[in-house]
């Protein structure tokens, strides 16, 4: 294994003639006198090993350019969830404490007013570095810190989840075969990179392939994106991969090799529909979490096709382990451990000792394996409802929720009940036609057992998701209040 910083300087040096960021027709070799004056510049500002940089932007080759920069340079870069309100983007940087805050001047507003004079734009970021004398890369060991990354925070209040160099560079060697990345892939990146989904494109940097940004997604921004620079792999959340299928919109010029979605599942019906319409390309699911970098398994192209040619079911599945990784269940809950695997949250003692122990993460997902290894997610641990002391998994229900053609989206939630503890609430996003409760229960008494029908029904023109598309369960809990 190896830090970050001889990924860079290798690729820099045996790649410098080939395109590494494709916006800006930079090659990897001016990239990298590119990056080291900036972590120059930000030494003459003052920042030592160590440091924390808050970074605020939408997705660019400049926050490519500022990463690759700390990474050099030893210090800590923390990219921020620009959608957060300002309480919670305060809250995230009074917990990393930054000695430099670098935004889009879109997102001047949300650093507080306490930081303001330690916030730059890229423009005053990269001003100073254009004179500087170009520096050697730090001398750094693979256990060191390399990424501070907040959780997604679907439960509540985001953790800090510290990457070290080891752990990135781990899971871009464990995900390369299955992607099959190389020297001559072009990789656009579309999740937002204050999401460690954004990691995936770090194998594309170890072999010397090229970079593409997609500040925002729309489905048309998105195939432009794909046809103007040759694009052969990207990430995709479930949602956007449904835009595009409504949208009837599709790259022309054939590139597109690999296309990766995450954060949930797509039913049968979806995958076969989005293989009809991506002719060439080969859809794979990835599973994991920020403190894994991110990736623990894929279902791989084979396991797709089997799903095109009626193996369906499959489709409920997050696939096999990556190489390195062992997955065990303890009470039906899933357990990791590999070297791609965060070891600490940052400022959190306790929460490091409840998730972290004996080499072993915790995942808070419950699955179960089937006879050929593949791993299949039942829900959270804190999404599983106690209903007059059944055990009732929320996923189960939104998969019979979801097969009804008049219902787009749906969440399961337990709600306290003075007589069942809890009961089965289904949050429902109807599709075009209108449809009565009385066809949703009859409906979910088809497939389901009584006690997991749901007791009650709110209707909703959407539902709260985090950036990567994750359904954030405790906002509609907050919510039901008013709910009708």
């Amino acid at each position: 294994m190896f830090p970050l910083t001889i990924a860079l300087s290798r690729t820099a040096k045996q790649f410098a003639r080939a395109p590494a960021m494709l916006d800006e027709e930079e090659t990897w070799g001016a990239h990298g006198v590119s990056i080291a004056r900036l972590a120059a510049s930000l030494a003459a500002r003052g920042l030592a090993r160590g440091d924390r940089i808050a970074i605020i932007g939408r997705n660019s080759p400049a926050q490519a350019r500022a990463l690759h920069a700390c990474y050099w340079g030893g210090y800590l870069p923390v990219p921020l969830n620009w959608r957060l309100s300002p309480r919670e983007i305060a809250d995230q940087l009074a917990d990393c404490e930054p000695k430099l805050v670098v935004s889009d001047d879109a997102f001047a507003g949300l650093v507080p007013a306490d930081l303001r004079e330690r916030r730059v734009s890229w423009s005053e970021l990269a001003a100073p570095s254009q004179s500087a004398d170009p520096i050697d890369h730090a001398e750094l060991t693979t256990d060191e810190p390399a990424l501070l990354l907040y959780t997604g925070g679907t439960t509540g209040r985001a953790k800090g989840v510290v990457l070290s160099h080891g752990n990135i560079v781990a899971n871009a060697l464990q995900v390369s075969d299955d992607m099959r990345f190389s020297r001559h892939s072009r990789y656009l990146h579309v999740a937002p990179m204050f999401h460690s989904a954004d990691l995936l494109g770090t194998a594309v940097t170890i072999l010397g392939g090229a970079h593409a940004f997609l500040p925002d997604f729309s489905p048309q921004a998105f195939v432009d994106a794909v046809d103007r620079h040759g694009v052969t792999h990207t990430m995709l959340p479930p949602t956007a991969i449904h835009c595009l299928l409504d949208g009837q919109h599709k790259p022309k010029n054939g590139t597109l090799e690999r296309l990766i979605y995450g954060s949930s599942a797509m039913d049968a019906n979806a995958i076969v529909a989005a293989c009809e319409r991506l002719q060439g390309v080969t859809l794979l699911q990835g599973y994991g979490l920020t403190e894994t970098s991110p990736l623990l398994t894929v279902l791989g192209g084979d396991a797709h096709r089997r799903i095109m040619a009626g193996e369906v079911l499959l489709a409920n599945s997050a696939g096999r382990a990556l190489p390195g990784v062992e997955l065990r269940l303890v009470d039906g809950e899933v357990f990791a451990r590999g070297p791609n695997i965060a070891q600490t949250y940052w400022n959190r003692p306790d929460e490091t000792g409840q998730a972290f122990q004996e080499g072993w993460f915790r995942t808070g997902d419950i699955g179960r394996f089937d006879d050929a290894g593949n791993l299949f997610l039942l829900g959270r641990t804190k999404d599983m409802i106690v209903t007059g002391g059944e055990n009732v998994y929320a996923i189960e229900v939104e998969k019979v929720l979801t097969i009804h053609p008049d219902i787009r989206e749906a969440a399961v939630i337990g709600l306290p009940d003075a007589t069942w503890g809890e009961i089965v609430t289904a949050v429902i996003v109807p599709a075009n036609s209108p449809i009565e409760e009385d066809e949703i229960i009859r409906h979910c008494r088809e497939h389901l057992g009584g006690f997991k029908v749901p007791r009650r029904i709110v209707w909703r023109e959407e539902l709260p998701r985090s950036a990567l598309g994750k359904v954030l369960k405790h906002e509609l809990k907050k919510n039901m209040d008013d709910a009708e």
